[in-house]
């Protein structure tokens, strides 16, 4: 699982996403957390698995 994007960049994103998107809707933001969370999670399994 090689990607392109930076994963700094999708925790970041992620993060603003979640707090802006709650004051519009909840549901939507524990998404794109929930979303953020699992990739997050992936890529540090990825790179404890690589050591």
């Amino acid at each position: 699982m090689n990607s392109t994007v930076s994963p700094s960049l999708v925790g970041v994103t992620g993060l603003v996403l979640n707090l802006t998107l709650e004051q519009v809707n909840t549901v939507v933001a524990i998404a794109v957390g929930c979303a953020t969370l699992l990739y997050m999670g992936l890529k540090i399994a990825q790179l404890l698995k690589k050591k």
